[in-house]
């Protein structure tokens, strides 16, 4: 069985590769970082995920602080520590404050959210129960 040991680097990819890495670097993320070295491996895929990605959380219909506060809610709930670390300093760019950041993070309803704050926080958590059908730690 082959292991993949390294990351890719830009010079060894395949045209497929390259074209996925340059809509990575020439769109909104502007890099590659988390987890699309990985998703390199299959470029048709990983390309069509990254747009779906793109276009679900920099065209959103919500400000950029409710989108972050959601982003947040789902990292916690399902315990994605490279999610939570990212999206945790675009949510305080954001202007999410800290306290309701923490708060999420310890697994407690936030005490001073603003009222727009709390609808998509009841929102998510209420999501998370129902399609998941588990107590939900958020």
């Amino acid at each position: 069985m082959a292991t993949v040991s390294s990351l890719l680097t830009y010079d060894k990819l395949t045209p497929e590769q390259k074209a996925m890495a340059d809509h990575l670097l020439a769109g909104e993320r502007g890099g590659m970082n988390g987890p699309f070295n990985v998703t390199l491996r299959s470029p048709e895929m990983g390309d069509q995920a990254q747009k779906l990605g793109a276009q679900l959380r920099f065209h959103s219909s919500l400000p950029n602080r409710l989108n972050e506060l959601a982003i947040l809610m789902t990292a916690r709930f399902w315990t994605a520590q490279y999610e939570w670390s990212a999206h945790r300093k675009n949510a305080l760019a954001a202007g999410l404050s800290p306290a309701v950041i923490d708060a999420i993070g310890a697994g407690k309803k936030p005490t001073s959210m603003q009222p727009d704050e709390e609808i998509i926080y009841n929102f998510a958590k209420r999501l998370v129960h129902h399609e998941t059908g588990q107590r939900c730690r958020i």
